[in-house]
């Protein structure tokens, strides 16, 4: 076939009782999360679901990509480990071998060395909770996460604020007017 530019005058709409191509039926989206947990799109910025998962996620819940970053691929399924409130701060333990080696990245204590060539560290906002019961089966019961224990809040020594007196005032010295 062969394609030509005309002028738009030369053109002709002629009405038609169906359309040429049959529309086809809009699906809606089959939620794959959990229920109660919320996925990127209720909301409005990376950063306001970085920090709901954050606040949701638990050692061991199942999760998924949903971006790529460095080695990890969109789509892909992993195991959260935990935190060090590093920079990415999310280590997953991925399904997929991503042939991480001991000198590439940083692991948290405790990983077990069967599984250090599929872990890798991500934002926050990169992953969905696909599943929030645990999965003892990749991280072994005997292998804990590591938990993430606040710094321990001391309350300030008592403190005595010093005695301040009041500078001494003296009245304005008044001069008589010269007459």
């Amino acid at each position: 076939s062969h394609a030509y530019w005309v002028f738009w005058y030369h053109l002709e709409i002629i009405p038609s009782e169906t359309p040429a191509v049959e529309p086809k039926p809009v699906e809606a989206p089959v939620s794959t999360l959990p229920p109660g947990i919320k996925g990127r799109r209720d909301f409005d910025s990376d950063e306001a679901y970085g920090e709901y998962v954050k606040a949701t996620i638990k050692p061991n819940m199942k999760v998924r990509a949903i971006a790529e970053h460095g080695k990890v691929q969109k789509d892909m399924t992993g195991v959260y480990f935990g935190t060090n409130d590093g920079n990415p701060p999310c280590f997953v333990i991925w399904d997929a071998d991503l042939g991480i080696k001991e000198d590439d990245i940083v692991f948290l204590d405790n990983v077990p060395a069967e599984k250090k060539s599929h872990a890798y560290w991500v934002y926050w906002y990169e992953v969905e909770i696909i599943a929030t019961e645990t999965t003892p089966e990749v991280i072994p019961p005997e292998v804990k996460p590591p938990e993430v224990i606040p710094p321990e809040v001391k309350p300030p020594d008592e403190v005595t604020p010093p005695e301040v007196t009041p500078p001494e005032v003296k009245p304005p010295e008044v001069i008589p007017p010269e007459v």
